[in-house]
């Protein structure tokens, strides 16, 4: 052991010195260089030779511990390694960073759990270092593959193999570190691939540094010869060292003329910062000197650039003299641009990109009193009236965020205080290099167009100065006749592009000619600079596509202060369209007139002294009178009745005088030519700019009328006449104060009225209704409301009218009722349940006082009605009977046979007496049936038969009015039907027939078969109970007709 150490402890010494002289010798290299894959390798080296201190404390201590740092920094040393690798070969590769780092991770944890849990001390290294000797075989291997283009360097190759043996030793190392006969070899071995590797990794990242710069010199040579602009280099002095292909072509001087020059050699302005004290220079203008002595203004920059310990200065230079020229141009035309609109005669603006406003031109100053400053930015809007200025801002924002034109009207106070109406146009624009430049605006004061429609015409006339809002083609020259502006209207007039007519002479884009086909465009330019007069004359323009137009003008020049002509402003406008335009204009007023006279309304056409100027058609049908009488000979007051003159009269008055607020749309009553009244609605207008109205009537009497029948039939019930309810609950609340006390309230119910709807139809009810009606407006006073309350209920209020008072009326309506007969020979009288109520104290609720009489009517209904219903009743029975003495034998026959075969199927007493009934009632509907039909046995008519039909339903409606008589009328209903379900009125079939109408019908038929002859006569009886037979199972109940039958023969 003694031999192993002391062969051990001078190569873990060698290892430990290697690993920091590297380290040190990697921050040094880094300190020069910055690449931060130095530093780690740096750290990596650290913990390398960590690593082999700990080892010989793993010597001297026999424990655990010194091992478990050993692997520890094993693991840091490999993890710097690789991150430094990885910088090397700039991957972002995130499974490249990660799993590395996961697979040391893990090893030095199993190393950890080998130790201490699982007690093998002699395997705990092994997972340490076979990943970190994996790791950097791959190092190796990486490099000496040509995927990085590290071939070309001296150092890859030995650098890579070294790595792959660096890193088989570290696989080695855990599985040889115990044997004695090895370990003073490992760590010789160890030392000479580490100092390999320190010393190539540090030669690859030199080499590698070192191409870089001789790469960047290269480009930057290139970069410097190439370069467009001109580049000076020149030293602390000033003296230029060399100039690039550009400066020779640029300053006409070779390189050799130009090198050891100073700088001023060039320049015209002195730059003293170059002598003094030389710096690196923001950029600037300057102005520099050809070697033919011409200037040339240029933009310069100057930075130190240090090569070694030295230091240069390089200056980039560019010629700006066609910028310099655009600028001048750009700063002449703006300033013609604005002078321009200071020679328009309305207040014109200017904001920028920001929506702040920086132009205001004379005009708009003189209308303030102001000066720019006080107007510039947003300043200006406080001259805005407070009710304006909110809004003008929100139309005015949200323009600008949309670059979008606007329009708004607004007040504004005028340099004396006064508001004055303005309407503000703005419009975005766009500067020479086509990019949003921000708005040009121009405001009109219109306070007394907003009067008058002609001030109106004259304001649209004052807008079509500005360039942007009129359709007439506008050019502006200078004083040369050369094009500076030309608008949207003019491109499309001539058919050539602005920025093809910009600098371009007048004559040659304009070609106008005389009317014997002279051109003149040269002469037309000399005509207006000399103020010569020529527009009388009539030009013709001749089109870029070869087509003529006619065109009007106007021309004016624009001069400066001291009145020298500076510009020429001409307007051309092609009148192609206003000829087309004034044809179309008699086209649309003869289209006008023949809608004025063929118009469905009358219309009228009169001074202010209401004399008629012009009437249409329509207008003599209304009066009566021809267009020869009423057109300048009769006044519109003679047309209008009495009772509407005056009102009349005064509306005209307010309407030309402009003193009220006359309608412009009322009615009135016109007397017609032979007297008659209609109602009118009347329309009128006052025509602009003429003491004229305009009028158009429209004879309303149908309506009118039609109106107060709508009125009436929404207060009134439609069949009595009477108060419907909403009428009455309106009066109602009328009458019911304290001076109407005591108020009485009479309800009325009808009695028998639903019987009367069932037997006779709702016509007969109606009639009893409108009956009903009649008696109680005949019983009562006109200051008494009388109203139909429901279906069958009637109200009757009766103000200032006590109980006792109330009661009378009441007995009187009785009695009038009760020598009143129905007018359908029933031998009953009309009735009606009466109740009384009244209120006699302001606190009472004149709801509970109609309670109450309801309350009472309902206890009089259910004994006058129960009576009513039973006269009404046996009225109908005894009426059917009387009308043929063949139905009364025939019902008491029925009867008769239907009680035998309720017997023979053991019927109750109840049920015989119910059947019976049902028998003597059978025919019952037949009441309200048209007495021709049922009396006549022959020759109906499919309509007629189908009407007769209707008796069963008749007579169900009338019995069952009678709750107890339910069973009776179910029977009467269906007495008709077939026992194969092809009766009627239901199509009942087999027992969904009640039995009691299965009877009667059997007992019906017997007694059809048998009437006409003796029927005790054995052969007809025979005859008729073998044609039941044969019907059974299809017309009749097939065990009924066998009882029957079997009853009757025995």
């Amino acid at each position: 052991m003694l031999d192993v150490v002391k062969w051990a402890i001078p190569g873990l010494i060698t290892l430990t010195s290697i690993s920091i002289i590297a380290a040190l010798a990697y921050v040094a290299v880094w300190y020069s260089i910055k690449e931060k894959y130095l530093l780690l390798w740096s750290l990596g080296w650290a913990f390398f030779g960590t690593r082999y201190l700990f080892d010989m404390i793993s010597f001297k201590i026999v424990t655990l511990w010194p091992q478990i740092f050993v692997d520890l920094m094993v693991v840091c040393s490999t993890s710097f390694f690789w991150a430094g690798f990885l910088l090397l070969i700039k991957s972002k590769n995130r499974y490249k960073k990660v799993v590395p780092r996961v697979l040391l991770s893990l090893a030095y944890i199993l190393s950890v759990i080998f130790k201490f849990v699982w007690d093998k001390s002699n395997l705990a290294s092994i997972p340490v270092y076979f990943s970190s000797g994996l790791l950097i075989v791959i190092i190796g291997w990486e490099l000496l593959r040509k995927k990085y283009d590290f071939h070309h360097y001296n150092a890859t190759i030995p650098l890579g193999i070294s790595m792959i043996l660096w890193g088989v030793h570290r696989l080695n190392y855990p599985f040889l570190r115990y044997s004695s006969s090895f370990v003073p070899y490992g760590y010789f071995i160890g030392s000479i691939l580490s100092a390999c590797v320190a010393i190539f990794l540090l030669g690859l990242a030199i080499e590698k540094e070192k191409y870089q710069k001789d790469i960047s010199i290269a480009r930057y040579k290139k970069f410097f010869e190439n370069s467009r602009d001109v580049m000076l280099l020149f030293n602390n002095e000033g003296i230029i060292i060399e100039v690039n292909k550009a400066a020779e072509k640029a300053y006409g001087y070779s390189k050799r003329e130009l090198c050891g020059k100073h700088i001023s050699y060039i320049e015209v302005v002195k730059n003293e910062d170059y002598y003094q004290e030389p710096k690196c220079m923001s950029l600037h203008e300057s102005i520099h000197k050809r070697k033919d002595g011409r200037r040339f203004p240029v933009e310069l920059s100057s930075q130190v650039i240090k090569i070694g310990d030295e230091e240069i200065y390089l200056a980039i230079i560019r010629d700006i003299t066609e910028r310099k020229e655009y600028e001048e141009r750009l700063k002449r035309s703006q300033e013609f641009y604005l002078y321009l609109f200071d020679q328009v005669p309305m207040a014109m603006w200017r904001a920028g990109i920001n929506g702040q406003f920086n132009y205001f031109n004379r005009r708009w100053l003189s209308f303030t009193g102001k000066t720019s400053e006080e107007e510039i930015g947003l300043e200006w809007t406080k001259g805005i009236h407070p009710d304006d200025r909110d809004l003008f801002m929100q139309s005015y924002i949200r323009a600008i965020m949309s670059k979008e034109p606007f329009e708004a009207t607004y007040r504004f106070r005028r340099f004396d205080g006064e508001f004055r109406w303005i309407i503000n146009v703005g419009y975005p624009f766009i500067d020479l290099d086509n990019r949003y430049a921000g708005y040009i605006g121009t405001c009109f004061d219109v306070t007394d167009e907003r009067v008058s429609q002609e001030r109106i015409r004259e304001l649209q006339e004052s807008l079509s100065i500005t360039l942007r809002s009129i359709d007439d083609a506008v050019i502006a020259t200078d004083i040369t006749g050369e094009i500076r502006i030309m608008n949207l209207a003019a491109e499309k007039l001539i058919g050539i592009k602005e920025e093809e007519a910009i600098k371009r002479h007048f004559s040659e884009v304009v070609h106008l000619y005389l009317a014997d086909n002279t051109e003149c465009s040269k002469e037309f330019l000399e005509w207006i600079r000399q103020d010569q007069k020529v527009d009388q004359r009539e030009f013709y323009l001749r089109k870029k596509d070869g087509t003529f137009c006619s065109v009007s003008h106007s021309s004016n020049t624009i001069k400066k202060e001291d009145g020298s002509v500076e510009g020429i402003v001409i307007v051309l406008r092609d009148i192609t369209k206003e000829r087309e335009a004034q044809l179309e204009l008699q086209s649309s007023e003869m289209k006008y007139r023949t809608t004025f006279e063929n118009i469905g309304t009358g219309l009228l056409i009169a001074r202010e002294d209401m004399i008629i100027e012009l009437v249409n058609r329509e207008m003599e049908k209304l009066t009566g009178y021809k267009k020869e009488e009423l057109e300048r000979k009769m006044s519109w007051h003679q047309l209008v009745s009495l009772k509407d003159l005056n009102r009349m009269k005064e509306y005209n008055k307010q309407r030309f005088s402009r003193t009220g607020s006359p309608p412009k749309v009322y009615e009135f009553t016109l007397v017609d030519r032979h007297g008659v009244e209609h109602n009118v609605l009347c329309n009128v207008e006052l025509l602009p700019s003429e003491k004229q109205i305009v009028a158009s009537w429209v004879d309303i009497t149908e309506r009118k009328k039609a109106e107060e029948k709508i009125r009436y039939l929404s207060y009134h019930d439609h069949l009595t006449g009477l108060y419907n309810r909403a009428k009455c609950e309106e009066e109602m609340a009328k009458l019911d104060k304290v001076e109407n006390l005591p108020l009485s309230v009479i309800m009325g119910d009808v009695n028998g009225l639903k019987l009367v709807n069932d037997a006779f139809g709702h016509e007969r009810g109606d009639k009893l209704l409108i009956n009903i009606a009649r008696i109680l407006s005949e019983n009562t006073r006109d200051t008494d409301i009388v109203a139909r309350w429901g279906g069958d209920e009637f109200i009757i209020l009766l103000p200032k009218t006590t109980k006792e008072e109330a009661q009378i009326v009441l007995d009187t309506i009785r009695e009038t009722c009760a020598t009143t007969e129905h007018e359908y020979n029933l031998n009953v009288q009309v009735s009606i349940s009466l109740g009384v109520g009244t209120k006699t104290e302001p606190t009472q609720d004149l709801k509970e006082v109609i309670i109450r009489a309801e309350s009472d009517m309902y206890s009089q209904k259910i004994q006058e009605s129960h009576e009513f219903k039973a006269k009404v009743f046996a009225s109908l029975e005894e009426r059917l009977l009387e009308k043929n003495k063949e139905t009364r034998e025939h019902v008491l026959r029925v009867k008769k046979i239907s009680e035998r075969i309720g017997k023979a199927i053991g019927l109750t007493q109840s049920q015989l007496e119910e059947l019976t009934m049902a028998a003597a009632l059978h025919d019952i509907g037949k009441v309200g049936v048209d007495e021709s039909l049922w009396t006549r046995a022959e020759g109906l008519t499919q309509e007629e038969l189908e009407k007769l039909k209707q008796h069963p339903i008749i007579g169900y409606h009338i019995i069952k009015t009678y709750p107890q008589l339910s069973g009776v009328a179910e029977a009467v209903l269906s007495h008709h039907e077939r026992w194969d379900g092809k009766g009627f009125p239901q199509g009942l079939k087999k027992t969904e027939i009640p039995i009691m109408a299965r009877i009667i019908a059997i007992a019906d038929a017997f007694d059809a078969l048998t009437s006409h002859g003796n029927t005790s006569s054995p052969a007809l009886v025979d005859k008729a109970l073998e044609e039941l037979e044969e019907n059974k199972g299809t017309e009749f109940d097939p065990e009924l007709i066998e009882a029957f039958i079997k009853t009757y023969r025995q």
